[in-house]
């Protein structure tokens, strides 16, 4: 199973509708994945497995993050909390395909 490499950081997911369509609550555990890796949305909906520094989360992806390089995510607030505190801000994460 390949395993990404890359930043983790966090984002208001309920501001505006997912790149993938539908909209979801910053509580919710989703993600927005790179523009390298958008690929035209088919990683969508699909569940990756998130870890950083060995707590993981499994998160749902939602939405394309222009910003990130690639390997890394875009992670709602309860996402991020579930690896880290949020006063990290920016924190290194490993994933997979759940």
């Amino acid at each position: 199973m390949k395993r990404y490499h890359g930043e983790g950081t966090y984002y208001n997911a309920g501001i505006s509708e997912g790149a993938c369509g539908g909209w979801h609550k910053s509580s919710e555990l989703v993600a927005a994945v790179s523009r390298q890796q958008w690929h035209g949305g088919e990683f969508c909906n699909q569940m990756l497995h998130v870890c950083h520094h060995g707590k993981c989360t499994d998160v749902q992806v939602v939405d394309e993050c222009p910003s990130c390089d690639y390997g890394s995510l875009d992670l709602s607030p309860t996402a991020f909390k579930q690896l880290a505190p949020m006063s990290e801000g920016v924190i290194d994460i490993n994933w997979t395909f759940a």
